[in-house]
This record gives C-alpha cells, sequence and structure tokens, in this order.
C-alpha cells in the first residue's frame, strides 16, 4: 500500500524515482522532499504551514517591515520562502536577508549589519543548534537595543531543549510559533506513545524522532484502510488526513505535504504564552 522511509533526503530522492507512480512514501525525518514528484511526504519536512503563521504573527503585530537571519542551508532557504510568500500576501516586505554559512559560531559581520538597518522587526529562522549560537550574541552585539524592536522566531525556539539551555535573558520576549500542544508534549498523542515507549523497551525515551516513525505508520496505516489497501486508493486517502492526532502533533495533508497546527507564542521565563488568536 506505501513506504515508510527512506529516512534521508539523497536515498528519499532515489527512491521516489525508482518507484511505480502511485507509489505513496512517508519519510518520518527528510528534511527535504524531492522536487517535481507526487505522493512523497515527510513528517520532519519543512512546513509551509509554519511560514504562514509566523507571517501572520508578524502582520498583527503591526509590522510590515523586516529583516531576516537565517543560515545559507536549503532547508532555511525554502522555510525563509514560504515565510516571504505569506508575508508579502499581507502587504509585508523582507528589507534585508542577512545570511550565515552552516557551522558558523561567530556573528559580529551579521549583528552590524542589522545594526545599520535599524528594523522595528527581526525574524530569526534558525535550526534548533543554532539559536543558543545567535540569541547570545543579539544582546552582546546591542541589536535588542534598536528602539522599538520586535523579535520573532521559528518553532525552533520554542523546543524544550532549547528553553532549557539558552540563557533566559536571551529568549525573554521573543515572539514565535510552534505546533507543540503542551509543555513537554510534541502533540496529543505524545504522552500515550511516551508511556508505550518506555514500557516496551524499559528505557527513557529522550528525543521525539522516534515518535516520527510512529506516526508515519498510524498515518499509513490509516490512509490504506481508507483506500482499500492499494497504492493508489492509500495515496488518495492520504491527500484527506486532516487534524489526525498524532504524538508529534495534529497532522494535515496540505498542497502534497504534510502539515501541523501552528499556534502564536511569547517566550516569558522560559515558558511559552500563548497569544490571544
Amino acid at each position: 500500500a506505501g513506504v515508510i522511509g527512506p529516512l534521508q533526503e539523497g536515498l528519499l530522492v532515489a527512491a521516489a524515482r525508482s518507484r511505480s507512480a502511485q507509489l505513496p512514501m512517508l519519510s518520518p525525518t527528510a528534511r527535504l522532499l524531492p522536487e517535481g514528484t507526487q505522493g512523497v511526504f515527510s513528517l520532519n519536512g519543512v512546513d509551509p504551514g509554519a511560514g504562514e503563521a509566523l507571517a501572520a504573527l508578524v502582520l498583527t503585530r503591526g509590522i510590515r517591515d523586516v529583516v531576516a537571519l537565517h543560515a545559507s542551508s536549503a532547508e532555511m532557504e525554502e522555510e525563509l520562502r514560504w515565510f516571504r510568500e505569506a508575508y508579502a500576501r499581507g502587504g509585508g516586505t523582507i528589507e534585508r536577508a542577512v545570511t550565515y554559512p552552516p557551522g558558523a559560531t561567530g556573528f559580529r559581520l551579521q549583528m552590524g549589519e542589522i545594526l545599520s538597518l535599524n528594523p522595528r522587526g527581526l525574524v530569526l529562522l534558525l535550526p534548533p543548534e543554532d539559536v543558543e549560537l545567535v540569541a547570545p550574541q543579539i544582546a552582546f552585539y546591542g541589536v535588542d537595543e534598536i528602539p522599538d524592536l520586535t523579535v520573532f522566531g521559528n518553532q525552533s525556539w520554542t523546543s524544550d531543549g532549547v528553553l532549557q539551555s539558552v540563557q533566559a535573558r536571551s529568549t525573554e520576549g521573543v515572539f514565535a510559533v510552534t505546533s507543540w500542544v503542551g509543555e513537554g508534549e510534541f502533540g496529543p498523542g505524545w504522552n500515550t506513545f511516551v508511556q508505550a515507549y518506555e514500557e516496551h523497551f524499559q528505557r527513557s525515551l529522550r528525543l521525539p524522532t522516534s515518535a516520527l516513525g510512529y506516526d508515519a505508520a498510524r498515518v499509513l496505516l490509516r490512509a490504506a484502510r481508507q483506500g482499500g489497501g492499494t497504492p493508489d486508493g492509500t495515496l488518495q486517502a492520504l491527500k484527506r488526513i486532516q487534524g489526525f492526532p498524532g504524538a508529534t502533533g495534529f497532522l494535515s495533508v496540505v498542497d502534497g505535504r504534510i502539515s501541523r497546527s501552528f499556534v502564536a507564542v511569547r517566550i516569558e521565563n522560559r515558558r511559552l504564552v500563548l497569544l490571544a488568536p
């Protein structure tokens, strides 16, 4: 009825090109999907809904002109594209997209450029591992002293790991979007999954990666049952998935991609405070 995997982008591209046209494939962990293919999904891909939710958040704060900072990687370039398109539809403009090479640890030049632009809004599109590096340098180089500056972050800023490892003063007041439904919970089925995992393996679950595979299996099985067990029927049923209560979020298929529901939050004292709709 369908395939779960491959896990990595390069293997997913090769497998997608060698399959029959109607065979659906769900990768639990690939960050980028092969271009020009149909019926290929990822539970961990760049989510257009995140960029749209972040653009809506910036617009609701009354800011129509921002500077963006992001890593010059394919993943972050795609996240910027979804944000830019949604922001433009609402009348917003990215004055400058400031980039840094993946693996960078110092951001003096980038912070200097941001200071020279003197923006009202600063959008930080970062992979989780970079938040701990970038966040303290916003204050170190005086970017946070720009008058009336509002800082916005992507979902990377809202993970438990980032909130606990980064100094509270470096994330305080940042506006962000998140698909995680509660403190320490990735989705409505998270606690049930953790209990089952820990009882089965007799060890603590420390990372959410395995939950992506669990959700991929559950989504594919749901679609296979609804689609009569054939590849074509399964693919058509996958396209109709809406609000599926997974361990990693409420999952829907939108325009051929698996997407989650996002909400706007403000970081206060290492906690996510939900903003009124």
